[in-house]
């Protein structure tokens, strides 16, 4: 009788781990496809941001030339805002996967240039106190805020000048 009980209760014992493995097996198996969904939407978001801070890229070095075209900056500038504004998604995509700062990223950019981060520094110095304030941040918001403010500040310069050029009555 002894000997029933315990092989009853063994067998409860066994059942219930068997129930326990089946719960955490149907677990592993829903967490394995949340991590590949997550792992395919970080992916997407990934893809996105590259092509969107390869668009920005184009069009910040458009607003740069025609800038330069329309000598609205000084050449030294120009050459140093080229270069930065060259390997801007470049130093986007390394803040957001390294979850690095603007400067390591600048610096890592800009390891094979000419120009270096004080370079680029002694151009910020010359700008309007809103590029100073977003490029103190040190963050990739900040970074991408600040170069659009770079390029509004040339164009706002060529938007001044044009409306000298007109004149009233004419």
């Amino acid at each position: 009788m002894i000997a029933f009980s315990i092989i009853g209760v063994l067998s409860l014992v066994l059942i219930y781990f068997v129930l326990r493995f089946q719960n955490a097996q149907r677990e592993l198996i829903l967490t394995r496809t949340n991590a590949r969904v997550s792992a395919k939407r970080a992916t997407n978001a990934y893809r996105y941001i590259m092509a969107l801070a390869s668009e920005q890229q184009h069009e910040l070095l458009s607003k740069l030339e025609s800038a330069n075209t329309s000598g609205l900056i000084k050449t030294t500038d120009y050459q140093r805002l080229q270069v930065l504004f060259s390997h801007f998604s470049t130093i986007v995509m390394f803040c957001s996967e390294k979850d690095a700062t603007v400067e390591e990223a600048i610096n890592s950019a800009l390891k094979k240039e000419e120009i270096n981060l004080l370079d680029v520094r002694e151009v910020i110095k010359n700008m309007p106190n809103d590029v100073r304030m977003s490029w103190s941040r040190n963050s990739c918001e900040s970074f991408i805020a600040a170069c659009v403010a770079m390029t509004r500040t040339f164009t706002g310069r060529a938007e001044k000048s044009e409306e000298k050029d007109v004149q009233p009555g004419s």
